[in-house]
């Protein structure tokens, strides 16, 4: 494959990926459990502020059942890198308000968001592997 080629799919990658994940901040936000269960991956690793680690499928639980709800989720792109044909990395902000388990939380943090291709067929779609988000200091 030409340089060209490869920096055109990259590009396309990495557009297609940031629509993607802005999809998923918005499925956050609705509690939509039927496009997120179309954005993650079945192998997710998906991490919180408190350093708790959920999979796919608690998650999504605590989502349609409300034991987890945001009510404002702002997010930002700071960093994108396409590590190769199946792999981008999203570093970014999120600064949300929420309600876990009947505790209000006000969450500020950075975070890395990993997306894999959903199989290896070139012009697969992308899903969401794990998410890290890092609360950033209170000055």
């Amino acid at each position: 494959m030409s340089d060209d080629k490869r920096n055109d799919t990259a590009a396309a990658d990495r557009e297609r990926v940031l629509a993607l994940d802005a999809e998923r901040y918005a499925a956050f936000l609705g509690s939509d459990v039927g496009r997120l269960d179309q954005l993650l991956d079945d192998r997710l690793g998906y991490g919180h502020s408190n350093t708790l680690r959920d999979t796919k499928a608690a998650l999504l639980d605590k989502l349609a059942s409300g034991s987890l709800r945001y009510s404002r989720l702002d997010h930002g792109v700071l960093d994108v890198t396409v590590a190769n044909a199946d792999t981008v990395l999203v570093h970014g902000t999120m600064n949300a308000s929420a309600v876990s388990a009947g505790t209000a939380l006000e969450l500020d943090s950075v975070t890395l968001s990993v997306w894999v291709r959903a199989d290896a067929r070139a012009g697969a779609d992308w899903r969401l592997l794990a998410f890290q988000p890092t609360p950033r200091p209170k000055v």
